[in-house]
């Protein structure tokens, strides 16, 4: 049996096949690939992130699963609890960012220009799933793809405290076990400059969108003038790149690996010619509770200039670049 996940058919990511159901997972009559379902969550993936194996992944996703007393909150921290090698002031501000994490998916919806009510919606590296969650308040049918499945099973407690029902996928944004143009609209917000395969991500993104449907990606930018969103430091992307783990790791003591922020130039490159698509300033995250009026004055000014003409001369040093098609 054909094998589909919220009536959307799975075709396998190595060859393309439809999937079929098979006794805990599916499996590819053309290729005999065998994709499981773990912690209650399909793993359609050839490879995993570039930070665990796949057998490393799954450990620690049925490991946060077994954690069934944890509320949405605690498990996050249960997880970065689990990743010490993370410093312990970044691992607080990536929890203050996913417990935010609806809030700032809603403002990206309400600033992109998409009306979701009503229409399937894929939101590509869904990490906790805040963006998920506001569209589907907002009356979106989302499904989330992440390539971490830790990420999914935790975004899953999210969901379950807010009574929402959200099919969770693990797969690779550049393998997307979907058939091409089966969602109304397509989300990837700062999941790009994480991509082993940034062009195969991105093109994935584009296809997966059927004809008169919307896509929109965001990409941290290379050359912004605003520090570099994962670690908060001004200036990182002027260094050259082989100078940016280094000196991450002197004023953060953290790792910085296998985040690749784009250029406007790099991004028009993997473009290529005839997508049809454009890029503009992306928007910003929305301002902190705390935000001073200074910070509240330039991002309002950001926002009326982004859409105008003046934008096109902010593209090459904003703060993030969104692909729309």
């Amino acid at each position: 049996m054909t094998a589909s996940i919220a009536g959307m058919e799975l075709a396998c990511p190595a060859c393309r096949a439809s999937l079929e159901e098979a006794n805990a997972g599916y499996r590819c009559p053309s290729c005999r690939r065998s994709y499981p379902i773990v912690a209650g969550i399909p793993d359609l993936r050839v490879r995993s992130d570039r930070y665990l194996t796949l057998e490393e992944d799954r450990a620690k996703a049925v490991a946060l699963a077994a954690h069934q007393d944890l509320g949405f909150a605690d498990l996050l921290r249960r997880y970065w609890e689990m990743t010490p090698q993370v410093p312990t002031t970044l691992a607080e501000r990536y929890v203050a960012v996913a417990l935010d994490g609806e809030r700032r998916g809603g403002a990206f919806l309400d600033d992109s220009g998409v009306d979701c009510a009503g229409r399937t919606l894929l939101d590509v590296g869904c990490g906790t799933g805040g963006l998920l969650a506001a569209a589907a308040q907002r009356g979106a049918r989302p499904i989330g793809v992440d390539i971490a499945l830790r990420w999914l099973v935790v975004a899953r407690r999210r969901f379950a405290e807010a009574g929402l029902d959200v099919p969770l996928v693990a797969a690779d944004g550049a393998m997307l076990p979907f058939r091409p143009g089966s969602f109304d609209v397509t989300v990837s917000v700062s999941t790009l400059e994480h991509a082993e395969d940034q062009r195969g991500l991105l093109h994935w993104c584009l296809d997966s969108v059927r004809p008169g449907g919307a896509c929109r990606v965001v990409v941290a930018n290379r050359f912004s003038l605003a520090p570099e969103p994962t670690v908060r430091l001004w200036g990182l992307g002027f260094l050259p790149r082989r100078w940016a783990p280094a000196y991450v790791r002197l004023r953060r003591s953290t790792r910085y690996q296998f985040v690749r922020p784009l250029s406007l130039t790099e991004l028009r490159a993997m473009l290529g010619p005839g997508s049809g698509a454009t890029i503009r300033p992306g928007p910003l995250p929305p301002p902190a509770p705390d935000a001073g009026r200074l910070e509240r004055v330039v991002r309002a000014w950001y926002r009326r200039a982004a859409p105008s003409p003046v934008g096109g001369l902010l593209t090459a040093v904003a703060p993030f670049l969104e692909v729309r098609s």
